[in-house]
């Protein structure tokens, strides 16, 4: 059994050197080591740059934005002034009923139907023909 037992041990050193493997080891972890640590630096490298692509569409993002905000601002504006100077049905109503009221005056004072046809065109021309132009600014 002795002899057996010398048999291997000879057999396992010559086989398996400890210190050989101790360094193979010690290799493969600094190698791993080195690889682990690139990758880290690769990622890190790649976080910033997409951190900074981020900002940079985060800026124009709130540009964007804020044009747009202003552009709309500036039309609801608009909007309300073409609102507010737009003749409405009633202001027109009360223009057609004044000129009415008018020209039904005009042809009771007056007799002859050249008189009401020229007191009915200058009416037309001074209130109709501004108040259209005065609307027709604003739309």
């Amino acid at each position: 059994m002795c002899k057996k037992i010398a048999l291997l041990e000879t057999e396992v050193k010559s086989k398996m050197d400890s210190q050989l493997i101790k360094e193979r080891l010690t290799q493969q972890k600094s190698q791993l080591i080195e690889l682990l640590e690139e990758e880290g630096r690769q990622s890190n490298r790649r976080i910033l740059q997409n951190e900074e692509r981020m900002e940079q569409e985060l800026v124009r993002f709130k540009e964007i934005i804020q044009e747009t905000e202003k552009k709309t601002f500036w039309r609801m504006q608009d909007q309300q002034m073409l609102i507010e100077k737009r003749a409405s049905r009633d202001y027109v109503q009360q223009v057609v009923d004044q000129l009415e009221k008018r020209v039904l005056e005009k042809v009771e004072s007056r007799s002859s139907l050249s008189q009401v046809g020229k007191a009915v065109q200058s009416l037309l021309n001074d209130q109709v023909m501004g108040k259209l132009r005065h609307t027709e600014d604003y739309v």
